[in-house]
């Protein structure tokens, strides 16, 4: 629906392990172990911060903090997200993905578009 009216983008489809591959010239398949990994990175680098007056600051890292490592009886290690009531944790998989995009899309640049005739 988004190239109908020109807005550029990726698909992104996330996906199990630690890895990640283009699919085409449009589509992305990123393991969700490795873009979650990436963010933590860019946290602890101080790449990333959050501004003290972020709005949804509060929001944003309960659901960072829903995520949890389980290990499999096979010894695999699998990333799991609690759910409540409260929250789908849209706000924290939009900077996984965020962080994702930011160092193995287009490295360092961050893109705004407005979207005209959209409803």
């Amino acid at each position: 629906m988004l190239w109908d009216p020109g807005v550029d983008h990726k698909a992104v489809q996330m996906t199990g392990g630690q890895d990640w591959s283009k699919k085409g010239s449009r589509y992305v398949n990123a393991g969700k172990t490795f873009m979650i990994e990436n963010l933590a990175v860019l946290f602890a680098s101080g790449d990333l911060k959050f501004a003290p007056d972020l709005p949804l600051r509060d929001e944003i890292e309960a659901d960072l903090a829903s995520f949890a490592t389980t290990t499999t009886a096979a010894g695999n290690q699998i990333i799991s997200q609690s759910r409540s009531v409260g929250g789908h944790g849209d706000l924290g998989v939009a900077l996984i993905l965020g962080g994702f995009a930011s160092q193995y899309q287009q490295a360092g640049l961050a893109v705004q578009q407005t979207l005209r005739g959209w409803w």
